[in-house]
């Protein structure tokens, strides 16, 4: 099995910069993601959304203008990302030729947008593209309005209390200034907090002398901001179940009722007790309510992983509205049954084993499920560690799960016409 993640060194540049590399011999491209451990989770109360907004600010801000730079990448026939952002974290993406002169130049100016960038210019064109954005996302307002309600409902002391998403709340997108947004990016963008992924036809290119040699190694204080210890007292929701019917916010017409359910875990010690209990439950789930009964269309199990907790999420789309109570019903009953089918876990066990050893990487999916590792978990583990971390999982680490989704830790939606 090629494992590419037990081959990436790791060297830190004199100014704090860590730096990830993986050679991949034959390659005549290098891919680079330049990650920022700051994400919309440390957005000051009342300053919702300025993390996003400084990822905005920062390309619009260089002495080189941003189409240049594009058109640089470009006409090489590679790509750039002048970023994106997410809970825990912002980062910056190129794509080039395995060309020396070309790697300098893409450093140079990565290392000064990252780290000596003053956001004084474009801010109120960039006001208006991320309230476009966000219109976008949200085209009709009580969909926004809804998912701050129920995170609010879950773990009213979180920050996703607060914003739905990075993108902030329209109040505080319209009313953030300079200051606010130079305030963040000094706080943040500082060669400490900041990790770089680095894939590709490398060998040849003395790698380590063209970080240290460039704009990526200037000097800036600051520290590296972790993450949150896990949570030690998760409350109860706000409320256990609710009826939402969007007859009150539309008169729009519709014949199709979905069902959630919500649950807030714990951090687990054991990797991927939550994959497998994911699996688990939609490997049940859709056969139950899908394939046997023919109840919904989409089942959707998944979880979002807060690094101090999780949020679990089961979910049914597509249901006749005359069925709804039936299908949360099947819901809870098939949880219970499940916290005797150790047979089905060994199944889905097994599929996951083989899925690690089956993975189809390209230099992108490799630079990408490393990013993911570093934000998430603080380091790159390879497939091999992977495959042992799911071999020392077992069904009794799977039931406290399955029997807290049953419970009155959760959370029930249903939304109806």
């Amino acid at each position: 099995m090629w494992d590419p993640y037990a081959d990436i060194k790791q060297f830190t540049l004199s100014n704090g910069v860590t730096v990830h590399t993986l050679d991949l011999p034959g390659r005549e491209w290098i891919r680079v993601c330049c990650i920022v451990h700051v994400g919309c989770e440390r957005d000051p109360v009342g300053k919702e959304g300025v993390t996003h907004f400084v990822e905005h600010m920062v390309s619009k801000n260089m002495y080189v203008p941003y189409l240049e730079m594009k058109q640089f990448f470009e006409s090489l026939g590679g790509s750039v990302s002048f970023g994106s952002t997410n809970a825990h974290a912002t980062w910056y993406e190129f794509f080039i030729p395995n060309q020396a002169n070309v790697m300098q130049q893409a450093l140079d100016w990565f290392g000064d947008l990252l780290f000596s960038r003053r956001l004084v210019d474009g801010i109120e064109h960039e006001r208006g593209v991320i309230t476009r954005e966000f219109h976008q996302k949200y085209p009709f307002s009580y969909r926004h309005d809804r998912i701050l309600h129920i995170n609010r409902s879950l773990f009213p002391d979180q920050w996703y209390a607060r914003q739905t998403r990075p993108l902030g709340l329209l109040e505080t997108i319209a009313t953030l200034t300079v200051e606010d947004l130079q305030s963040q990016y000094d706080m943040y963008y500082t060669p400490a907090n900041v990790e770089v992924l680095c894939v590709g036809g490398i060998s040849g290119l003395s790698i380590q002398d063209l970080f240290a040699h460039s704009h990526m190694n200037q000097e800036k204080d600051g520290r590296r901001f972790s993450a949150s210890l896990p949570v030690a007292d998760i409350p109860l929701p706000g409320t256990s179940h609710e009826v939402f019917s969007l007859s009150t916010v539309t008169d729009a017409k519709t014949e199709s009722a979905a069902f959630a359910q919500f649950c807030v875990m714990p951090v687990q010690t054991k990797p991927f007790v939550y994959n497998l209990t994911s699996a688990v439950c939609y490997n049940f789930l859709f056969e139950e309510l899908r394939t046997v009964r023919g109840l919904v269309y989409g089942v959707n199990v998944d979880w979002d992983n807060y690094r101090d907790h999780l949020v679990f999420t089961i979910g049914a789309s597509g249901i006749d509205p005359t069925k709804i109570h039936e299908v949360e019903s099947l819901v809870q009953d098939q949880l219970s049954h499940l916290l005797g089918d150790e047979e089905r876990f060994i199944r889905c066990k097994d599929r996951l084993l083989q899925q690690i050893r089956m993975k189809d990487l390209s230099g992108k999916s490799i630079i990408d499920s490393a990013r993911r590792e570093l934000v998430a978990h603080g380091q790159i583990r390879s497939d091999h560690q992977d495959l042992d971390s799911v071999e020392k999982v077992f069904f009794e680490d799977v039931q406290p799960v399955l029997s807290r989704l049953n419970s009155q830790s959760a959370m029930t939606v249903l939304e109806v016409p």
